[in-house]
């Protein structure tokens, strides 16, 4: 799982740096700053101790004889720090430092910066400590801080250890969900397009998951499809064929006159094999967006009447009723006048071959929120709830169009084409009632 290169490596190597990256910046701050902070604290207690070690030694001599002597054993004292200078009640000089001499009178605004001196009876005098010089830490302050520094070192490297252990878990929980989907789209490439994984969860990876899983649904649907599509299109070019290859045989060895009849049954099949192999090309092209449209302006009254002139003889010969219901002045359409012609065909032969004798079917148009929408309505015996979400997938015929002919193409291509031209395609029906096919082209 840790392999070199590997996401979970790289977020533990993450989690490491900013931990790290943390640890470091918080012990640096505490260096620059902390340990200032530190340093002043320590100066400034340093400095009222040493104030009132001074106010002490005034209160006991009752004046500043001793100051001198004093200050020799404050300095063995203090180390490396800086002298200062002891000032009286009147900011004279009396023990000299911080740059000046015994006996010189320190100006009021210098006096600002020093510290004074009181006693019971008032103020006695100044301490004033040379400007601009940084705190000087004693031995004891030192040893202080140089613990501290070390104790921060510790917690840096505490850290990093804490670091690199929250790291292991999360990499661990947070690629688990990635190596089930590598896992399963490992699957999917070897074919098992059922593959699918749980989803964990409503965040990123959730989304992730869930995506799959409606791919590795959609790919196993059209898996099924192109199985169900072969077996279709094998049966369908067999029966044509199985006719063609009998009475070839027949004629072959002598057991059918070449006649007329004959020869008027293989035209037909190779005619029936002609439209099936156009079809499959039509809706190929189509799904594809390879096919061409070539659009111009078209009134919706003079195609459908174009239509119904062109399948009036079959509707006669049928018996049934085929007419243009009342339309309405509508704009023109702009569409690819063939192939929407294609379709409007393709509908009123499918509802011609399932509208009984007597029965009728029209045809309409009318304005639409999404365009103009055509409608060929039929008084057949409809189409099954169960079937009517599937009429218009390749080769799908219900149970009742079974053995009325067609190639299972029609309705498939009539929607590959009017999706071809931005529109939609829908079925209403009705067991009993009749069906109502519509599709909508935008204006």
């Amino acid at each position: 799982m840790f392999k070199r290169g590997s996401l979970a490596l790289n977020l533990v190597l993450a989690f490491v740096a900013v931990g790290l990256a943390g640890t470091l910046s918080f012990a640096f701050m505490m260096r620059r700053a902390g340990m200032a902070e530190f340093g002043d604290f320590f100066e400034m207690r340093y400095r009222g101790d040493f104030a009132r070690d001074l106010v002490d030694l005034h209160r006991r001599d009752g004046n500043w004889d001793d100051a001198a002597e004093f200050f020799q054993r404050h300095g063995r004292r203090a180390g490396n720090r800086p002298e200062p200078a002891l000032l009286d009640a009147d900011g004279r000089v009396v023990v000299p430092g911080a740059g000046f001499r015994e006996g010189d009178e320190i100006e009021p605004e210098e006096l600002r910066a020093a510290v004074p001196l009181i006693g019971k009876s008032g103020r006695v005098g100044w301490v004033l400590y040379p400007a601009g010089r940084e705190p000087v830490l004693g031995p004891d302050e030192e040893r202080l801080i140089m613990r501290m520094r070390n104790a921060l070192l510790g917690w840096a490297a505490g850290g990093t250890v804490v670091a690199i252990a929250l790291g292991v878990v999360l990499a661990t929980r947070l690629t688990r969900p990635v190596r089930a989907l590598t896992a399963a789209a490992r699957a999917v490439a070897a074919g098992k397009y059922d593959s699918a994984v749980v989803v964990p969860g409503s965040g990123e990876l959730g989304d992730l998951a869930r995506s799959f899983n409606q791919m590795s649904a959609s790919l196993a649907t059209a898996q099924e499809q192109r199985r169900r599509l072969s077996a279709d299109i094998a049966h369908d070019l067999r029966t044509p064929l199985s006719i063609i290859l009998g009475h070839t045989e027949a004629l072959a060895d002598g057991l059918l006159p070449p006649s007329a009849a004959t020869f008027s049954v293989l035209h037909e099949e190779a005619q029936r094999l002609d439209r099936l192999i156009e079809d499959l090309r039509t809706l190929s092209l189509a799904e594809s967006g390879s096919m061409q449209l070539a659009l111009s302006p078209v009134e919706p009254q003079v195609l459908l009447q174009r239509t119904v002139n062109a399948h009036l003889p079959q509707a006669t010969q049928r018996g049934v009723d085929l007419q243009v219901g009342s339309v309405t002045e509508l704009p023109t359409v702009k569409m690819d006048l063939d192939k929407i012609s294609r379709v409007l065909d393709n509908l009123v032969d499918n509802a011609l071959r399932h509208t009984p004798a007597g029965g009728r079917v029209l045809l309409g148009a009318e304005i639409h929120s999404s365009g103009v929408r055509f409608t060929v309505v039929d008084t057949g015996p409809g189409v099954a709830a169960v079937d009517l979400a599937h009429i218009f997938e390749r080769f799908y015929r219900g149970d009742g169009a079974r053995g009325r002919g067609g190639s299972g193409l029609g309705l498939a291509i009539a929607r590959s084409l009017v999706e071809l031209h931005g529109g939609t395609i829908g079925a209403d029906s009705v067991p009993g009632a009749g069906t109502t096919i519509h599709f909508s082209l935008p204006l």
